[in-house]
């Protein structure tokens, strides 16, 4: 009962931090600086019109997909496909 109305020795912070709350704070700090990335790159034009910000959810969701399916969002979102414009652009199809 002493010890408990003593002042505290030692280093700071007295109160310690839950493993989850340390887990939340990294995950949070993570999506920001992804996010401040993703606004200042130059590139990825097509990808920036679809994405405007990191999305948790989303980035769940497209790890799950299957190969195919992971390939085939990777190609719509970079513009990077067999669709007709691309196959144009690549002077492959005439229209």
């Amino acid at each position: 009962m002493q010890a408990a109305l003593m002042d505290y020795v030692g280093p700071e912070p007295a109160l310690e931090l839950s493993l989850m709350n340390i887990i939340y704070e990294i995950s949070q700090w993570s999506v920001q600086e992804q996010n401040r990335r993703w606004r200042n790159i130059k590139s990825c034009r097509q990808a920036k019109q679809f994405t405007q910000a990191v999305n948790i959810r989303l980035t769940q969701y497209a790890v799950r997909l299957s190969r195919k399916d992971l390939r085939l969002l990777v190609g719509l979102l970079t513009g990077h496909n067999t669709l007709n414009r691309h196959l144009t652009l690549l002077r492959r199809m005439d229209e």
